[in-house]
């Protein structure tokens, strides 16, 4: 977009945080429900992850506890679907993103655990 002949930086930023916008997918209006298993986890076993970007080292930082989480059903906004998700056809590329979204981490990365 910078080598357009025709762009300012205002237009630029502007259709940058569209852009971004529209990658995390930000546009439904619903707040995620998980329903899943939880361990804490004191050690990252980076086979286990789906990377978002690319990243060397993945660590647990001193301060943060971690958990595992698996899911065995959510709600999308309209339904609540169950494990093994067989209704999706998840992506060749970007999987990471995928559940990322479909899970609403994208919008709000911060979860609630409930006993």
């Amino acid at each position: 977009m910078q080598e357009q002949a025709n762009i300012n930086e205002e237009t630029l930023s502007y259709l940058q945080d569209l852009l971004a916008q529209l990658n995390n997918e930000v546009t439904n209006d619903y707040e995620s429900r998980i329903i899943s298993g939880v361990q804490q986890i004191t050690q990252i076993n980076s086979a286990d992850w789906l990377y978002i970007a690319p990243q060397s080292d993945l660590k647990i930082p001193a301060d943060q506890v971690w958990f595992q989480i698996n899911v065995s059903a959510f709600h999308d906004g309209t339904n609540c679907l169950s494990y093994p998700f067989s209704n999706f056809q998840l992506p060749k590329f970007q999987t990471g993103q995928f559940w990322r979204k479909i899970l609403r981490i994208a919008a709000d990365p911060t979860m609630q655990i409930v006993v």
